[in-house]
């Protein structure tokens, strides 16, 4: 009796080790889906492509609060407007005024800064708009502080230190170079419904923005028109405090290492 049973046990323990090694191999064989590419900074062979995204309050995490944003306005010269939830691009003859919107983001979290920048695009998200308008970005050549006036303005006669559409420039309407640095983003509020913005950005000059932190000025966003009529679009900015966060502007990299 004794030996049938030790049997039975050393049957059923031979059986539990081919189960066992079954199942490892079984394991081994079936690897689940990869994981994302890594975030700024991550190890990797030279020539490994990576992404990394500039998101208030989002992107790389929710602690980011490295965006800078505003619109300057030819009418009121003096007036700061950086803590307004929308940045403005254009024109509206029915004030007057002549809008451009600044931004900047903070990539230094993109690591080593010898990386090369194959692809590079900024999202905007409408809030309002009218007409229709072309808009482009250019480079700013002169950094700018985004201020705390909001949608209703603040007077920066005598700080001096916010921008407006006079403040910190040298040239009134701002500091930037001739050549665009995106393409053309056209909008007809006539053909109704609001839908992301994007402007592809230069990849050297986005590349220099990580290279040279000191000489991240950001870019200037400009309406072809800035004569005739009423035509001119709202974006969220980074203070939105309406929409969703995932709404407000934001910058995406792709980069490899060298």
């Amino acid at each position: 009796m004794e030996k049938n049973m030790f049997k039975f046990t050393e049957k059923a323990r031979v059986l539990v080790v081919i189960v066992i090694a079954g199942l490892a191999i079984l394991l081994a064989s079936c690897k689940g889906p990869a994981g994302p590419q890594g975030v700024a900074g991550s190890p990797g062979a030279p020539g490994t492509e990576f992404s990394a995204s500039f998101q208030q309050g989002v992107w790389p995490d929710p602690s980011y609060t490295g965006t800078s944003d505003s619109f300057i306005v030819d009418a009121l010269a003096n007036t700061n407007y950086g803590a307004c939830q929308s940045v403005y691009v254009g024109v509206d003859n029915s004030v007057n005024s002549v809008y451009r919107g600044v931004f900047r983001f903070d990539v230094t979290s993109i690591i080593p800064q010898n990386v090369q920048v194959t692809n590079a695009y900024m999202t905007l998200y409408p809030s309002t708009s009218s007409g229709q308008v072309t808009i482009t970005a250019y480079p700013l050549t002169r950094y700018f502080s985004e201020g705390s006036g909001t949608c209703a303005g603040v007077d920066n006669t005598i700080f001096q230190d916010l921008v407006t559409w006079t403040k910190v420039w040298i040239t009134p309407g701002g500091d930037f170079g001739s050549a665009p640095v995106s393409n053309t983003v056209y909008y007809d509020s006539n053909t109704g419904g609001f839908y992301p913005q994007v402007f592809n950005l230069d990849n050297a000059t986005v590349q220099n923005w990580i290279a040279n932190p000191v000489a991240n000025y950001g870019v200037i966003l400009k309406a072809a028109n800035e004569n005739t009529g009423t035509n001119y679009m709202g974006f969220i900015s980074r203070n939105d405090a309406i929409f969703a966060v995932t709404n407000r502007p934001k910058l995406t990299v792709y980069y490899k290492l060298p």
